[in-house]
């Protein structure tokens, strides 16, 4: 056999680490095998000196500083607090503790917002007696409850919890290390001096523990600090009084708050406006659960297409408060229109901007959930047809044939409907005209529509104008594909839907839009081959 010691010189050439059991070294020095022994003569104070400058240098050599997010200056001190240990903790090369107190700052920042929200301060005894005796899961459920947390949050909470928080706050270290395998290792057989080549997985496997979980330390330690930079961004956001909300904009994006004023649903507008280039932006107010938020900060970031006609509006931040949930957006300059314009230019304009729409990939944007929900459709239908009938828009004598006619109408409209993303309402007052010729779509309460909806709906509001009716008809009945079918079932629907709420406002305009509106739902009950039929 070789000499032991020249031949374990030669065998640990280029290793970083070698592992061996309290039995092994014991045999090894049975055999003469000689291990350095630690110095003794350097003072407690060098020995403490000898790692900061190891420290130092690894901290220096890998730049984490530049990696480190700041303490946003939105910060309560004990987060701030947190904030810098967890800095010391990655810069001593204490991965490990780094990523406990990410959890750590995690949780606390969760609950933190929970008592914000419900006693609209910092402090609250009993709250805060309450919250700190509840798990991370509970709080995660709460906050999702109350609308602090939206659905884009509470899957990678939870993830956060079971896979790192809860591994590392409990030192399952086989948890930990399951993904970890030690590669190419060489294991010695003392015995015999046989060395062979293996994959050791640490998970099962004592031994590698320790080395596996500084690797994966090594891993996350950044992505949990910055997990929980964001969380706390994201809830300082969704959590600020108004008056912190405008001043957050204010300094934040330096424009100035200029005036409040409210829109025709009554949602509050707060306008501001960049002094140096007179750009404006609104602030709008809007219910928590409304689609517009979801719509502006989740599904039309997904559209990257630039178009010929159609300019997306953009969402620039939101924030949350007790009454509302606000959304700053642009304030788009440029020239407005009401649902019964004469402007035969837009009725042209409306045509290319479905066009544009139907370019973009719904099952895209919306992750497949982009069908045509036909039972909701229909029920919905019925429910009105009963309204109709109870405020006699359907003559009772008639009852009988006007379900089986529109019976048949369904059945021949309801397969294969072309959906597009559209913004729910879609009609000229919710459309800008810039200087560019290009158009805003704006007010999005919703997020896709059948094609023949978008035809059939604008044509129905602008009833007193006929000769801007056939311009649209002419220009979309040439320009898309449109199925007669479906156009008649949409124009059925619309028109019984629209001539029941007009009528509920009991006044002599609307119950003339009303009977307008009946008069082209007998007509989808008839038949037609194009809207130009019976337009007026």
């Amino acid at each position: 056999m070789k000499d032991i010691n020249q031949f374990l010189t030669g065998l640990v050439k280029g290793s970083t680490h070698i592992i061996a059991s309290p039995k092994t070294i014991k045999d090894l020095i049975s055999q003469g095998v000689k291990f350095d022994e630690p110095s003794t003569s350097k003072s407690t104070e060098e020995l403490i000196g000898d790692l900061f400058d190891k420290r130092k240098e690894q901290a220096l050599k890998l730049k984490l500083f530049n990696d480190f997010p700041p303490v946003p200056n939105i910060a309560t001190p004990t987060i701030t607090s947190l904030y810098d240990e967890i800095r010391e903790c990655i810069l001593l090369g204490l991965n490990g503790a780094a990523i406990s107190l990410s959890a750590i700052l995690v949780e606390f920042s969760l609950k933190h917002g929970i008592v914000k929200f419900n006693k609209g301060k910092e402090y609250d005894k009993t709250e805060w007696d309450r919250i700190e005796n509840i798990e991370l899961g509970e709080a995660i459920i709460e906050a999702k409850r109350l609308g602090i947390l939206n659905d884009v949050w509470v899957g990678p909470l939870n993830d956060f919890k079971d896979n790192l928080r809860n591994p590392y706050l409990h030192y399952n270290i086989k948890k930990i290390t399951k993904n970890v395998i030690a590669g190419k290792t060489k294991r010695l057989n003392v015995a015999t001096q046989k060395v062979t080549e293996e994959n050791i997985p640490a998970e099962d496997n004592p031994v590698v523990w320790t080395l596996a979980k500084k690797f994966v330390d090594r891993e996350h330690v950044l992505k949990a600090f910055g997990f929980a930079d964001t969380l706390i961004k994201y809830l300082h956001m969704k959590l600020m009084s108004f008056e912190e909300i405008v001043e957050y904009i204010e300094d934040s994006l330096q424009i100035k708050y200029l005036e409040k004023n409210k829109d025709q649903a009554s949602n509050p507008l707060h306008i501001f406006i960049n002094e140096e280039t007179k750009e404006k932006f609104i602030l709008k107010g809007i219910k928590e659960g409304d689609l517009e938020l979801v719509v502006y900060f989740e599904y039309l970031p997904l559209i990257k297409t630039e178009f010929k006609t159609l300019l997306l509006p953009e969402g620039i931040a939101a924030f949350n408060t007790k009454d509302y949930v606000y959304f700053l957006i642009p304030y788009y300059e440029g020239e407005h229109f009401d649902f019964n314009t004469t402007d035969t230019k837009l009725a042209h304009n409306l045509v290319d901007l479905v066009t544009d729409l139907s370019t973009i990939d719904a099952s895209l944007v919306l992750k497949g959930k982009n069908e045509f929900d036909y039972i909701g459709f229909e029920k919905n239908f019925w429910r009105y047809v009963d309204k109709a009938i109870a405020l006699s828009l359907i003559p009772t004598t008639d009852v009988k044939q006007v379900k089986t006619d529109c019976a048949k109408v369904l059945l021949l409209g309801k397969e294969n409907q072309k959906m597009i993303i559209s913004n729910g309402d879609f009609n000229p007052r919710n459309v800008i005209r810039l200087p560019n010729e290009q158009l805003v779509l704006i007010d999005w309460n919703g997020i896709i529509s059948p094609l023949e909806h978008l035809l059939a709906y604008p044509w129905l509001l602008n009833w007193q104008n006929p000769a801007w009716q056939n311009e649209y008809a002419s220009k979309f009945e040439s320009n898309l594909p449109i199925d007669i079918n479906h156009l008649r079932m949409h124009l059925m629907n619309i028109a019984l839907l629209r001539a029941v709420d007009e009528k509920g406002h009991k006044n002599a305009y609307a119950d003339s839009m009303s009977q307008n509106h009946m008069k082209n739902f007998f007509a989808s009950l008839k038949g037609f081959k194009s809207l130009l039929e019976i337009s007026g």
